[in-house]
């Protein structure tokens, strides 16, 4: 498809999952033009994007001169999760540039202080929170970058922490828990970005600090990812795309396209604000128990299956499989 729009991402150059997010969307969208990088606490680098034309924030959020500025020369101007400076989306359109924001429907605020003309929503749960206008695009992900490989044997489980995630999330504790409560002989890995308390276990092998995606994944038969909530998990399909199975958690979105025997049902589910000027969402709580047993049951067998049901799904979801879909609906909307 022709190259004929120009796109201005708020963007993150630090290492959360926004910032990998970031460097994907750069990395795959050529009509990304030019990035207005924000930055916090994190280890933060900008260079990162050095064939991009990049403003970088210089009090770490956008001002509103830096916004200014930001706007010349684009057409659409795109924000994940946040613009982090909700003038931005009226100052792009007093400039005559269209506006997106890709929500994570967890961290949505109860008012908008200002609507953006499209919500692109890349997970299907954040469709059910997100009011309209909004158009479903899958997040997609780069096979280059991660390449298939075949596991045929459910030895090695592989834990990434991250930073834990917002409210524990990612189930760190009930992980952590649930693994002397695992009879089989196993491995487990665990990365964390943060320090937390490990357990004296043999089996298990911990890791903290920040790891190149290299380093992460490595090693490992099944990717063990139990997020209690959120939408969008780059994570998962990175496994999926390297054939790992994973095992996950029965919920929405993970329940659509993992197989139920790879899945830990929830204990209960309760309604949690991650801040009181956030929407309402539900969590998905786990036990150690059964998290001990969903282990156990798959420990040691077979799953070549699954490695290649995985890959299956990772081509469907790829970049190339879907990159022409998005360069669509967003030149539509920049030629409203």
């Amino acid at each position: 498809m022709k190259n004929d729009i120009r796109i201005g991402l708020i963007a993150r150059a630090d290492a959360t999952g926004l910032g990998n997010q970031t460097q994907d969307w750069v990395n795959n969208l050529p009509q990304i033009t030019k990035l207005l990088l924000v930055w916090g606490e994190l280890p933060f680098d900008p260079n990162v994007f050095q064939d991009k034309e990049t403003i970088v924030c210089k009090q770490g959020m956008p001002s509103i001169e830096e916004i200014k500025d930001f706007v010349k020369d684009i057409d659409v101007l795109m924000a994940i999760e946040t613009p982090y400076n909700w003038n931005a989306f009226s100052i792009a359109k007093s400039a005559g540039v269209k506006t997106i924001l890709a929500p994570n429907y967890e961290f949505f605020p109860n008012a908008i202080p200002e609507e953006p003309d499209l919500y692109l929503c890349y997970n299907p749960l954040t469709m059910d929170y997100i009011p309209e206008p909004k158009v479903y695009l899958q997040q997609p992900l780069d096979r280059n970058q991660f390449e298939f490989k075949l596991r045929t044997k459910a030895k090695t489980f592989l834990f990434n922490n991250g930073n834990g995630g917002v409210l524990g999330r990612n189930s760190l504790s009930e992980f952590v828990q649930a693994i002397p409560l695992v009879k089989s002989d196993v491995k487990f890995i665990i990365h964390s970005q943060v320090p937390f308390d490990t357990i004296n276990d043999s089996r298990v092998t911990a890791k903290i600090g920040n790891f190149s995606l290299a380093e992460i994944w490595k090693e490992g038969d099944v990717f063990v990812h139990l997020r209690k909530f959120g939408a969008n998990s780059l994570p998962i399909q990175e496994a999926m795309s390297l054939g790992m199975p994973i095992l996950g958690v029965d919920r929405k979105p993970e329940n659509e396209f993992l197989p139920k025997e790879l899945l830990v049902e929830p204990e209960k589910t309760m309604p949690i604000k991650i801040r009181e000027d956030l929407i309402e969402i539900e969590a998905s709580i786990i036990s150690p128990l059964k998290i001990a047993e969903k282990i156990d049951e798959i420990a040691n067998t077979d799953i070549s299956k699954y490695s290649k049901m995985m890959d299956k799904q990772a081509e469907k979801w790829s970049w190339d499989n879907l990159r022409d879909k998005w360069i669509e609906e967003i030149t539509k909307l920049a030629r409203r």
